[in-house]
């Protein structure tokens, strides 16, 4: 039994994910917030 488990892995893929989905957010805050005070002020 030296397999890894599933679900360990299934919670580092969450993991990576919650992290990308979190940065993209911001990422995609920011630039929204700059192209809105570039044509908005």
């Amino acid at each position: 039994m030296d397999q890894e488990p599933k679900w360990k892995s299934r919670a580092l893929a969450i993991e990576f994910w919650f992290a990308a989905v979190l940065v993209g957010g911001s990422f995609i805050a920011g630039l929204v917030s700059a192209i809105r005070s570039l044509f908005g002020g």
